[in-house]
């Protein structure tokens, strides 16, 4: 008998020494499990065509472009962005009035995309504003993070561009009152969104263009 205990004690305290790391990389994996889980719902959201614009001589402003698909089951919000510059980074949109009068405001609730559709964030449309920028950091290609209402962060380089004048595609930059652009009640520090819609009229007015 004693034989037998002295044999089983130590087999004891050697499955209680290897039980433990066992435990411990169980929960390590599902640890990672829940990692992939959080990340698959960044798989189904697609970026493609992503770029910025170059600030006019000048301007403090900036923006965000491109186009994403939802290839998921259910809608998501693109709620705000982020990018490593010194500027503010908002989520807009453009209006038009009925007297043909543009403005630009925050769209604090972001903007929904439903299941297995694209939305497109253009100029003269939806965008990812640049406030107060350092002209001289929008250069080359930034790296810019959509952030949406599930917890996804999508980031995807974009090309510096210097805005084309048929950028705004068919619309009449004539009909744009730009003395009179309404930017919501935001004073944003004294910054003049309207040098966006005036660089493209500076454009159009260019024969080069």
């Amino acid at each position: 008998m004693n034989t037998s205990n002295s044999v089983s004690s130590p087999t004891r305290r050697i499955r209680r020494i290897v039980v433990a790391p066992l435990a411990i990389g169980a929960l390590a994996f599902s640890a990672v499990a829940c990692g992939d889980d959080d990340s698959s719902s960044a798989d189904d959201i697609v970026i493609v065509d992503a770029w910025v614009r170059e600030p006019a001589d000048g301007q403090v402003t900036s923006a965000a472009y491109g186009t994403i698909t939802n290839g998921g089951d259910e809608a998501i919000t693109l709620v705000s962005a982020s990018a490593p510059i010194d500027a503010t980074i908002e989520i807009h949109e453009t209006l038009m009035d009925d007297d043909g009068v543009m403005s630009m405001q925050e769209r604090e609730d972001g903007f929904s995309i439903a299941a297995g559709e694209t939305f497109v964030l253009e100029p003269g449309g939806p965008h990812v504003m640049f406030l107060d920028v350092e002209p001289a950091e929008i250069t080359g290609t930034i790296d810019v993070t959509y952030v949406f209402d599930n917890g996804a962060e999508v980031t995807v380089p974009a090309e510096v561009r210097v805005l084309q004048a048929d950028a705004m595609g068919d619309m009449d930059h004539g009909d744009m009152d730009h003395g009179d652009m309404d930017h919501g009640d935001e004073d944003h520090d004294g910054h003049d969104h309207g040098d966006d819609l005036d660089e493209m009229d500076e454009m159009d007015d260019d024969p080069s263009n």
